[in-house]
């Protein structure tokens, strides 16, 4: 076996290594994933359930309650400035506007900080046919 045999088996042997490598940490993420979804799952469930048995205002009152530390969670977390983060703040920042419940002190500041929410694609679809409407109508 020559010096550029031996060379092009071990890197053969890294390539294998490195695709084995990379199966597992796929498949740790599709766990990930489904486990994530599951509870997802679970959590609606369970609000399905408290809804359908009346018991509506104590589930508000104990999501409520975690709402402050979900939110600091977030705002201490590596997504707080993207898509997925932004989404949760605003989220519980419409909570509270549109339940008209003060907003805690703790996360206040948060709240107030967060950027301008961007147009949904269905809002801007509607911008466009209204616009579009307004434009055949002046002809």
């Amino acid at each position: 076996m020559s010096f550029g045999d031996d060379l092009a088996t071990n890197d053969v042997s890294q390539l294998k290594d490195k695709i084995h490598q990379l199966e597992r940490e796929k498949q740790n993420a599709q766990q990930a994933f489904w486990r994530a979804y599951a509870f997802g799952v679970m959590d609606q469930a369970w609000v399905a359930l408290n809804i359908h048995s009346g018991t509506e205002k104590r589930l508000e009152g104990w999501i409520q309650k975690d709402l402050t530390n979900y939110v600091q969670a977030i705002a201490a977390s590596p997504i707080k400035d993207e898509k997925e983060g932004l989404n949760a703040l605003w989220m519980v920042k419409a909570y509270y506007e549109k339940s008209q419940i003060p907003i805690p002190v703790e996360i206040k500041a948060t709240l107030a900080a967060l950027p301008e929410r961007p147009p949904t694609s269905c809002q801007l679809r509607l911008r466009d046919l209204e616009k579009a409407k307004a434009e055949k109508s002046e002809k």
